[in-house]
């Protein structure tokens, strides 16, 4: 079954959950690294609130199913890496690099 590439959000409350993702970029993400068109390797900081990451991942495949949220956990870093299919790949695009 193929997942629609579309938000269930209003306009306003996607302009919201996109800043939020900005702040997470700004303040808990070490580094990242675009793997491939369709996939983004967020290195968190060791102090990031896993939480409130979750919390905003579970929002974004809720509202945008075609999103996959995976956080990887080692002794030297945690990855939070987000996947989308080959037709949503400017929607990653743009939660990446637009302003808030």
């Amino acid at each position: 079954m193929q997942i629609p590439i579309a938000c269930s959000l209003e306009p306003g409350d996607a302009r919201s959950q996109l800043g939020e993702w900005q702040e997470v970029f700004r303040r808990v993400v070490d580094c990242s690294e675009q793997v491939s068109p369709n996939r983004l390797e967020l290195s968190l900081r060791p102090d990031s609130d896993l939480g409130s990451i979750v919390n905003l991942a579970q929002r974004e495949a809720a509202c945008c199913p075609f999103f996959a949220f995976t956080i990887e956990i080692s002794a030297q870093r945690v990855v939070l890496t987000i996947d989308v299919p080959d037709d949503a790949v400017q929607i990653l695009d743009r939660l990446v690099h637009s302003d808030p």
